[in-house]
């Protein structure tokens, strides 16, 4: 029975996972045009994908989302401040005083040793893949 309406979701292909994503989730597969079950879960599965976003790759797919839609991002700028990450403090794995915050993001770590873990990080390129 449910097979019957698989096709239905290729709609979902080129659909960005941010804001509105689960509005336009259900306005592409809501009532019988798709299952309630699956629509369900896509919630809950684009968080997790959006909160884990944060490597190399999806930096990429952004880039090129952007020069697809004409809107390209701006060159970087060393001497503009970089903005604190959408993800800090949002779980316990980002917490600002945690490990990973440390590694990857060390100019907004606000553990104990932060001075020194700033410091040490001055004029590096973290990755953030790994």
């Amino acid at each position: 029975m449910c097979g019957n309406i698989t096709p239905n979701f290729k709609k979902l292909i080129g659909l960005r996972i941010g804001s509105g994503f689960t509005r336009a989730v259900r306005e592409r597969l809501g009532g019988t045009e798709g299952c309630t079950h699956i629509v369900e879960l896509l919630g809950p599965v684009a968080t997790t994908a959006f909160q884990t976003a944060g490597s190399r790759k999806a930096r990429d797919l952004e880039t090129a989302y952007r020069i697809k839609i004409g809107k390209p991002p701006q060159p970087h700028d060393p001497s503009r401040p970089q903005r604190r990450p959408y993800m800090l403090d949002s779980c316990h794995t980002w917490a600002s005083d945690g490990e990973v915050t440390r590694r990857w993001v060390p100019q907004f770590y606000t553990g104990p040793d932060a001075e020194a873990v700033r410091e040490a990080a001055k004029n590096k390129e973290i990755e953030m893949d790994g």
